[in-house]
This record gives C-alpha cells, sequence and structure tokens, in this order.
C-alpha cells in the first residue's frame, strides 16, 4: 500500500495491471502464471501474435521502471493472496483519488499515515462528478482555473450528458470513464455532447464514447487507445498526435477531422466516414479500413501498411508518398487518386477500379497484384508493365467506349458508369 501511495506510480501500475489481465484474462489466474508470462515475455500459442493490447502492453512494461518496480516487488514478495487481491481491488484502488485519506481510515497502526501526501494537487472527485452530472460547465471550468486542480475520474459515469460551452477536461485522468450515448431510438442529439470541448492530453484509454456528439472537440495528443468510439460524431475535431490504435471507429463521422500524425493502428474503421479528413503522416498500419468512406481524404506519407481498405470509397483522396506495402485494396474504386511517390510494394488491387489517377517515377509498384484490375490510364498501365508488377490485365483499355463495356460488365449503377466516363481522359473512340 505505501508503494501504492504516489499518485503517477499508482495510476500507471494500475493501469496496465488492469489492462495486462484484460488481455490475458484465460491465462493469468495466479501469481505463478503472472510471472511466467512477464518473465517469458512470449505468446502461449501463435494466435496470441494477433493480441496487439498484449504485445503493447509487454513493450511498455519493458521500458517502464514504474512498471517493472511494482511488478518486481509483487513477485519478490511471492504472495499469491496479494495477487488475488489486487486482482480484486483494483479499480476501486484506481478509483480512490487520495489514497492517503484512504489509509487514514483503514490503517489502525499509524504507520502509513505518517507518509506526506506526494504533491499538493487538488483532488476531488466527488465535486468533480457532481459539477458534470448537473451539467454545470460554466462553474466546472471556472474551478478548472486553478493550475493546481487535477481531473481523476476513472470509470466515471458521464453518459448522456450535455456538456457543451467549451468544457475543459484537458490533462484529464479519463480512464474508462463513459461519455457515451446507448439508446439508439432516442433522437436528442444534444446529449452527450461535447462539441468544442477540449479534451487535449487526456487519458481516455478504454473510454466509452459511442454515438457521442464530438464535433470541432480538441483531443490534441490524448490518449484514446482502445477506446469506443462507434459511431461518435468528430467532424471537425482535432485529433493531432492522438493515440488511437485499437479503437473501434465503425460508423463514425470524420468529416474534415485533423487526424495529422494521429496513431490509428489496428483501428476499426469499417464504414466509417472520413470525407475531406486530414492524415497526414498518421498511423493506420493494420487498420480496418473496409468500406470506409475516404474521398478527399489527405493521406499525405500516411502509414497503410497492412490496411485492410477492400470496398472503400477514394474518390480524390491523396496518398502521396504514403506507405501502402501489403495494403488490401481489393475492389477499390480508386478514381482521381493521388499515389504520386506512394509505396504499393506487394498491395492487393485485384478487381480495383483505377480512373484517371495521379503517378510519378517515384511510385513503387514492385511486386502489387493487378488482377482483373481496370486502369484507363494508359502512362499508368505501361508503368506496370515495366515495373515487376503481378498479373497486370492483358487487355490494354485504349477508349472510352471499350471502359464503358468493361465497367457494365461489373454491373455499376448507370449514373456512376457516366460519371466516370466524364472524367476518364481517355479519347471516344481508339
Amino acid at each position: 500500500m505505501n508503494l501504492l501511495i504516489p499518485y503517477e506510480q499508482r495510476i500507471y501500475f494500475l493501469t496496465h495491471f488492469i489492462l495486462f489481465l484484460e488481455s490475458r484474462s484465460k491465462d493469468i489466474t495466479n501469481l505463478d502464471d503472472l510471472t511466467k508470462i512477464l518473465e517469458g515475455g512470449k505468446y502461449k500459442d501463435k494466435k496470441e501474435e494477433s493480441n496487439y493490447l498484449f504485445q503493447s502492453l509487454m513493450e511498455s512494461y519493458q521500458r517502464s521502471e514504474l512498471c517493472d518496480d511494482m511488478y518486481s516487488k509483487l513477485i519478490e514478495i511471492n504472495d499469491n493472496d496479494l495477487f488475488i487481491f489486487l486482482k480484486l481491488a483494483s479499480v476501486p484502488l484506481l478509483k480512490i483519488d487520495k489514497i492517503e485519506n484512504y489509509l487514514r481510515k483503514v490503517d489502525t497502526t499509524d504507520l502509513t499515515i505518517k507518509r506526506e501526501e506526494q504533491d499538493d494537487k487538488i483532488i476531488n472527485t466527488q465535486e468533480q462528478l457532481e459539477l458534470l452530472q448537473n451539467e454545470q460547465v460554466s462553474e466546472f471550468n471556472d474551478y478548472r482555473k486553478n493550475e493546481n486542480v487535477l481531473i481523476h475520474l476513472p470509470y466515471a459515469d458521464l453518459q448522456k450528458l450535455k456538456l457543451t460551452g467549451k468544457i475543459n477536461l484537458s490533462n484529464s485522468f479519463l480512464f474508462k470513464a463513459n461519455l457515451s450515448f446507448p439508446d439508439l431510438k432516442d433522437a436528442n442529439l444534444d446529449k452527450a455532447d461535447l462539441e468544442k470541448a477540449d479534451l487535449r492530453e487526456a487519458d481516455l484509454r478504454g473510454a466509452k464514447l459511442s454515438r457521442a456528439y464530438c464535433g470541432a472537440a480538441s483531443f490534441r495528443g490524448a490518449n484514446l487507445k482502445g477506446a469506443e468510439l462507434r459511431g461518435t460524431k468528430l467532424s471537425f475535431a482535432h485529433l493531432k498526435w492522438s493515440n488511437l490504435t485499437g479503437v473501434d471507429l465503425r460508423n463514425a463521422i470524420l468529416i474534415r477531422t485533423y487526424l495529422r500524425e494521429a496513431d490509428l493502428s489496428k483501428a476499426d474503421l469499417k464504414e466509417a466516414d472520413l470525407v475531406m479528413a486530414y492524415l497526414k503522416k498518421a498511423n493506420l498500419s493494420w487498420a480496418d479500413l473496409r468500406e470506409t468512406d475516404l474521398r478527399g481524404a489527405k493521406l499525405l506519407w500516411a502509414n497503410l501498411s497492412w490496411a485492410d481498405l477492400r470496398g472503400a470509397k477514394v474518390t480524390e483522396a491523396s496518398f502521396v508518398g504514403a506507405d501502402m506495402r501489403k495494403t488490401k485494396l481489393i475492389g477499390t474504386e480508386m478514381v482521381e487518386v493521388y499515389l504520386t511517390d506512394a509505396d504499393l510494394t506487394d498491395a492487393d488491387l485485384t478487381n480495383s477500379i483505377i480512373i484517371d489517377n495521379t503517378f510519378s517515377e517515384k511510385t513503387i509498384v514492385s511486386g502489387a497484384n493487378f488482377e482483373n484490375a481496370l486502369i484507363d490510364n494508359r502512362e499508368f498501365y505501361e508503368y506496370l508493365r515495366n515495373n515487376k508488377c503481378k498479373n497486370i490485365p492483358e487487355k490494354e483499355i485504349k477508349a472510352k467506349e471499350e471502359l464503358r463495356l468493361e465497367l457494365e460488365s461489373r454491373n455499376l449503377d448507370i449514373y456512376f458508369i457516366k460519371e466516370l466516363l466524364e472524367l476518364s481522359k481517355l479519347p471516344s473512340s481508339a
């Protein structure tokens, strides 16, 4: 308990401990199991190689002295009852704002309470919760004007709240807090409202924000790792440098969202709307982008290696300098797409439709699969033939009439075909 008194150490260790046990819930039942995994650092079987949460937690454990000190002491004591206590009490211990106050109530030996408080931070969870749950935004922002105030609200129930008015939740500890809007039948979109909220540098790991309205909110530098953002409205929101690894963003609205250098690796963006989103230098490796609307999105120098873009809409999207190695682009409609300097090594573009695209001599296409792809750019077609691609279509399309017949054979909408023919720079006839 003395080791858990310093705020930073307690928060860092307990959040790691909770997430680590969640990542291996079936394997860690006692202290011996935990010790073997930490000391071995290996997967139980090959299936666990896809356990992204476990991988990242092992990496943070290996490079953090705070974690190493705590786990080392736990292993050194070698008391399974202590492990069981931590397993059961980790969440309640995390919820306590100042653990010194708790120790004063439970410690009859008077040994631990003599330790001075770790700093002069003002932490009052009850007061903070009352202000938020009563939707007193102005009062809460006034409360935050004191620079020594620390917002400590892990697991807080803040769902269905109207918190408009640029509420200041910057640097808040909102680990696994519930800020969602769960009732799909309720048409009142003002609820779970975080429009223009300041959530910069906030710790929102595992937080629930499903279907919340976060238009123009600032999440710059926030940690949203493992958060639930399914159906969340994030148009015009600012997420530069934010950690969105493994986040559920299915059906999310991210129109014109600023995501420069955000980490979206392993994120699930199926059917999300990223029209005109700014994703320069963002990390989208291994992300699930199936059926995502990326029309006009700026993905300059983004990392899209191993990402799944099957069926995505990427009209006028810019992939300039993007890392698209091993990217799945099967059946993707790549209309007026910018591929200048992009790396498409071993990418799969089977059944894709590539109309009026832009490329350069630095565009890498070695090993890329173009089986049954439809390409109207004659220069790009020749470029593929000369740069070690796989399964390039034998038939080169030389005129719009040929292109029309090919498009019709794919059972596309008649109006979409007309649009593609208007965009194509092919001559009307050969």
